[in-house]
């Protein structure tokens, strides 16, 4: 997870380095699609989690509310994550202002910054469970992830 975090928080901070210096009409259309696609892959990081691996942690130590200051911590930044997507999903080259931009990446990014170095504190915590049984939890996430698949609740019995 912390490398997944690193990724996420190296594609911001690259978006911050470049973003004011993005000028030229092709270059802005580029730059404003690597945001939407940056955007895209945060989103579906953070709802696999949500989706998957936040509810199986939560059955699997027996704990309903072990990720519950994860999840508070992604309502604090999704909606202004969403509003950049949108604003660098729907913003042409000509109307690309650098200011604007910055604005909206400020309104979430300190949250969201704050929750990629909380959250693995969170996951370090879970060191005295099978590790085993924490390795199947965490291939499952991954396979959703990497094919954003549904798969059987792992620990919910058939009987």
């Amino acid at each position: 997870m912390g490398h997944a975090h690193n990724v996420l928080i190296r594609g911001l901070n690259s978006i911050l380095e470049q973003g004011a210096f993005v000028t030229t009409p092709n270059d802005v259309s580029g730059f404003l699609f690597y945001c939407t696609a940056w955007t895209k892959t945060v989103e579906h990081h953070h709802s696999t989690e949500e989706k998957t691996l936040f509810p199986d942690l939560e059955k699997f130590t027996n704990n309903p509310g072990i990720m519950a200051e994860n999840k508070a911590q992604h309502e604090a930044f999704l909606t202004g994550l969403a509003d950049f997507e949108h604003y660098a999903a729907n913003t042409t080259a000509k109307g690309y202002r650098w200011d604007d931009a910055k604005a909206k990446i400020d309104a979430f990014a300190p949250a969201l910054v704050k929750h990629m170095r909380e959250e693995i504190g969170t996951l370090l915590s879970l060191k005295d469970y099978d590790s085993t049984k924490l390795l199947a939890v965490w291939k499952r996430t991954e396979e959703v992830a990497k094919g954003d698949i549904s798969l059987p609740n792992m620990f919910v019995s058939d009987s």
